[in-house]
């Protein structure tokens, strides 16, 4: 079957991964996002069987949308987070245009995310595993502080994960805050 088209009752697949992930990495307290994440990425292709090669049709769909049509994998696909109120970028169409214009040439492209924004209408998915393909597709995810950063925990490996913080509380760097001039 393709995607989670059916119906998933997702508040009991969380309990159930939260359950599990506790038992596997200790209590929740102790749970951090390396953790996390190692558990996410390890367990996707279990619950998804068909995840990998809709990712690939996904990217494909991505890469299109923004005119790029040579089928090359070794596209860069980086995603720029963009929320609907708070914590928006005011200025996402210019930003994602000169990153382009700049990185294309190096098979790099930028992309917004926006999940609010999903489903996209580039297939029949679920809403939530539109979330969990366009993730996969990335290389890379940039937003500002709180705007859908945790959705990071679905980036494929060896991926970069960047938050911009509009301030730098003081004891944001407790080794060498001096060095940051905060």
């Amino acid at each position: 079957e393709r995607g989670l088209t059916h119906s998933v009752n997702w508040s009991e697949l969380s309990k159930q991964v939260t359950l599990v992930l506790a038992s596997e990495v200790g209590e929740l307290e102790n749970v951090n996002f390396a953790k996390t994440r190692s558990y996410v990425l390890r367990n996707l292709g279990l619950v998804f069987p068909n995840l990998k090669r809709e990712v690939a049709e996904y990217r494909r769909t991505l890469l299109n949308q923004y005119s790029v049509f040579d089928g090359d994998d070794d596209w860069k696909l980086i995603g720029l987070t963009q929320r609907l109120k708070r914590r928006s970028w005011l200025n996402i169409d210019e930003i994602i245009g000169q990153c382009n214009r700049k990185y294309k040439s190096m098979k790099i492209l930028c992309v917004e995310v926006n999940v609010e924004k999903l489903p996209s209408g580039s297939g029949d998915f679920d809403p939530i595993y539109e979330q969990v393909l366009l993730h996969q597709s990335l290389a890379g995810l940039i937003g500002v502080h709180g705007a859908q950063l945790t959705q990071g925990l679905l980036l494929p490996e060896n991926s970069t994960l960047v938050e911009l913080l509009p301030w730098v509380p003081v004891n944001y760097f407790p080794s060498g805050h001096e060095v940051w001039g905060v």
